[in-house]
């Protein structure tokens, strides 16, 4: 699964790129700052990129939109570049991912893998409020649809529903293309923990199904590699549990090829998310 910047790694400026595109694109490129590689030149060549060439002939990639995909750290819906920014994405991309959860072209979905997993692919972008609004219920990083869609994904006992056989899955996979914890020291309004309030949702839903599935959460963005607990509060409901792992774990796993960082932004804070590695 790539959950991260792709083509982040292949774009430059608009100005310097020498590929032919629409004067209408090329315009509001230049206008936003974003790279030109959001447009399909770009996409293809990422796609002939030799890293990309052996890894779609061996894996089948599940992937998810970024702010690389418009502009950095996009938080404006679907307004201005976004529809141009987005339509090589959906062709190059999300048009061979599995059935989105809602069929009205929204871009977030699951699947599950037998009755061993199953995994939610989240929109971080499209619903996302402004990254400098207050933190609290009227700020959304997936909006009220897609939030509800995965909480309802969360508590459901899905795991053998493709088969009839009413079991739970044993692993739940949330898919975020930017971390889910707030260790990192570094663009925080840009990641979740920018959104403290929803998240609170979403770890008391995992919570809430008492380790009947263990909740993992991949993420990425952050260009470093990192492991977080989530335990549930002391004396919380949740965490009267006996018996069973009710914790959720974060992997940020974005490098392919982790290069040198001579001081990492990643540092545990308080004792809601706890340092792994």
């Amino acid at each position: 699964m790539v959950a991260n910047d792709e083509v982040q790694s292949l774009a430059v400026p608009a100005s310097t790129q020498n590929h032919t595109v629409s004067s209408t694109v090329k315009s509001m490129a230049l206008q936003t700052g974003a790279p030109l590689a959001i447009t399909f030149p770009g996409y293809t060549v990422s796609f002939l990129a030799f890293i990309s060439v052996g890894l779609m002939h061996k894996l089948m990639p599940c992937k998810v939109a970024d702010d690389h995909e418009i502009a950095n750290d996009w938080d404006q819906g679907k307004s201005g570049v976004f529809k141009s920014a987005m339509d090589p994405f959906l062709h190059y991309h999300h048009a061979v991912n599995p059935p989105p959860v809602r069929h009205g072209g929204e871009t977030y979905y699951s699947f599950t893998w037998g009755s061993s997993a199953s995994f939610f692919m989240l929109d971080t972008r499209t619903y996302r409020s402004p990254n400098n609004l207050p933190d609290g219920p009227a700020k959304s990083m997936l909006g009220t649809q897609q939030r509800e869609d995965l909480i309802n994904w969360l508590t459901k006992d899905d795991g053998g529903a493709d088969h009839g056989h009413g079991e739970e899955v044993q692993w739940k996979f949330i898919i975020s293309s930017v971390p889910f914890t707030k260790n990192w020291h570094f663009g925080e309004n840009d990641t979740w923990a920018g959104f403290l309030w929803e998240r609170q949702q979403i770890l008391e839903a995992a919570w809430s199904i008492g380790g009947r599935s263990g909740v993992v959460i991949l993420s990425g963005d952050r260009h470093e590699f990192a492991a977080t607990k989530f335990p549930p509060p002391e004396g919380s409901r949740w965490a009267r549990e006996k018996g069973r792992e009710v914790a959720v774990h974060e992997f940020s796993c974005s490098p392919l090829n982790q290069f040198y960082l001579p001081v990492r932004t990643y540092k545990q804070s308080d004792e809601e998310d706890i340092a792994i590695k």
